[in-house]
């Protein structure tokens, strides 16, 4: 790398991020799923799961894509100058794409798997 003038310092100290829980999502989920998959139009799931450990089997081994939704109420102390919120949504096994409000916010791929 070149740099056609000299820096003003030699050097720069960043502040440390801090992190700090905000709340944990333990509302119930409604589950969609396309019709003509064999699965129902819609599932409630209590907590937020992978459709293959539910019992209908309609839900457990259907394949394709279904659309998870919830709702969260942010207060607006979350949203300060400068902060981020990030949504953990656990161990995803495939694919998720998170929107919030309507609008793309980012994917979550599965965790790559070990060799041995």
């Amino acid at each position: 790398m070149v740099f056609r003038r000299p820096a003003a310092s030699p050097s720069r100290t960043l502040s440390r991020a801090v992190e700090s829980l905000l709340a944990t999502v333990t509302n119930a989920w409604d589950v969609t799923f396309p019709a003509g998959f064999g699965a129902p139009p819609k599932a409630r799931f209590r907590t937020l799961a992978s459709w293959t450990v539910d019992a209908d089997t309609g839900v457990k081994y259907f394949s394709g894509t279904a659309t998870y939704t919830t709702t969260i109420q942010a207060p607006k102390s979350w949203f300060k100058p400068g902060a981020q919120v990030l949504l953990d949504l656990g161990s995803v096994r495939d694919l998720a794409q998170v929107s919030v409000n309507g609008m793309a916010v980012g994917n979550a791929w599965t965790a790559p798997i070990a060799s041995t």
